[in-house]
Order: C-alpha cells, then structure tokens, then sequence
C-alpha cells in the first residue's frame, strides 16, 4: 500500500494529482486522516483506492477545504466567472472504519466533490455525516457535490448516518 501508520498525511496545495490502486491503513491526522487537500486550485483524482481505519478531527479518510478567496479578489461564481474551487474526484474507491468527529471518510468545506461507484462501509462520526460531510460554510455559489453509483453500509453518525449536506447536492 500507498501509506501506513503515517504522521503527518499527504498535503496537497495547489496541484493536480492522481492517485490510483493505493492503501491508506490505520493512518491519523488531526485534518484527513490520510489525505489533506487545502487548495483552490487543486484538481484531484482518486482511483482504485482504499481508505480502512484511518481517524481525523475532520475527514477520518480524507478532508478537503478550499482557503477563502484573498481580500480584494473579485466575487467567485457570479455568471461565467470560474469558481476558482478545487475539484476532487474519487471513483471505484473503498471507504472502511473510518472515524472522527466530522464526516467518518470524507469532509468537505467548500470545493466541488465527485464520488462514483464507492463503497462506504462501517464510518463512524459522533456529529455530522457517518460516511460524508459536505459543508459550504461560506455559501460559496459553484461548491456542489455529485453521488452516483455508490454503496453505503452501516456508517454512523450522530445527526445523520450517510450524507449531511448544506451545499448543492445530487445523487
């Protein structure tokens, strides 16, 4: 596997990676206990992973959080402008007993979210979504998350057991 017992996790600012066929195992962070993406410019792909027993404050798996826009900057996601968030993508990707306070596999603050044909089994939060926690905290206009083709068992969560989200959200 990719990553075990690792402190601290994968960081990512302001870069694209692909990660494909890699093992995040018993791995512990304070934010994403195996990958941390704090960019908003960041375009992130996830393949043919695994996510097991890694545990988070925020994101047991995974957390992403796109930094506020820098005072002066021009209104992001008004008509044609870009969003300027980052995307992350996480396809054929197992998520398994996974823990923390806030979205047992995956927490994201702002940015855009693409999960497809994902199993989440056994994620644990004791607050906010068991398996995904999306939240657009600043109201942020394009922050959205897309759920196709997923498979979710046993997650729990305090105020909800599979997805708590407050941004755009279509499954």
């Amino acid at each position: 596997g990719c990553m075990k017992n690792r402190q601290p996790n994968l960081l990512f600012e302001g870069s694209n990676p692909i990660i494909s066929g890699c093992a995040f195992n018993a791995n512990n962070a304070d934010n994403g206990g195996a990958i941390h993406n704090n960019s908003s410019t960041s375009s992130f792909v996830v393949t043919g992973s695994n996510f097991n027993s890694n545990t988070a404050t925020y994101g047991g798996g995974i957390y992403q959080k796109d930094p506020p826009a820098p005072p002066g900057s021009p209104a992001l996601g008004v008509g044609a402008l870009d969003t300027g968030l980052s995307v992350s993508e996480y396809s054929n990707c197992t998520f398994e007993s996974n823990t923390s306070t806030q979205g047992g596999a995956i927490y994201v603050n702002i940015g855009n979210l693409i999960i497809k044909a994902c199993t989440f089994n056994e994620n644990q939060t004791s607050s906010h979504g068991g398996a995904v926690y999306n939240i657009n905290s600043n109201n942020l206009a394009g922050a959205s998350m897309d759920v196709v083709s997923c498979t979710f068992y046993y997650n729990l969560g305090y105020n909800s057991t599979v997805i708590s989200s407050y941004g755009l959200y279509s499954c």
